[in-house]
């Protein structure tokens, strides 16, 4: 089984939080990356604490499951890049039920197509950004070719 993980930028601060992921009924989103238990009491009763972090709805996305060349977790919302300079956004498809990737630029032409992403093609490509952060590296004329 997978590692079920959510990636979010907080409200607060702007950086990037990994962990859980919750929508509470006030409509707001959070990210908890850590849950620790502590002792307190005379009896040793336990409480989890929490560090629950607000963020941008936005920018939630799933972790695949996979990573990068690099090592890299890969998630929703991330661009990544292959050893041939293709460049694709990763998103998840409600119609087949599993992440995909959309490829967006070659170096040579503007190209479009969906393709499953799977554990064999991890080993050629690397995460170079996400559409939060780096949208441009989508733009046409500017493929991150280096």
């Amino acid at each position: 089984m997978r590692e079920i993980l959510f990636r979010g930028r907080r409200i607060d601060n702007g950086q990037w939080a990994e962990g859980a992921f919750l929508n509470d009924r006030d409509g707001a989103f959070y990210i908890c990356p850590a849950v620790t238990d502590i002792t307190y009491g005379d009896n040793g009763n336990r409480r989890r604490i929490g560090c629950w972090y607000k963020v941008d709805p936005a920018t939630v996305g799933q972790y695949t499951g996979l990573a990068d060349n690099d090592g890299k977790r890969i998630f929703e919302g991330d661009i990544i890049k292959d050893d041939w300079g293709k460049i694709y956004k990763v998103f998840y498809s409600l119609k087949s039920c599993s992440f995909m990737v959309e490829c967006t630029i070659t170096p040579n032409e503007f190209e479009t197509g969906n393709y499953r992403i799977g554990e064999a093609w991890c080993d050629t490509i690397r995460v170079i950004g996400n559409i939060h952060d780096n949208a441009e590296l989508l733009e046409v004329g500017n493929n991150g070719i280096n």
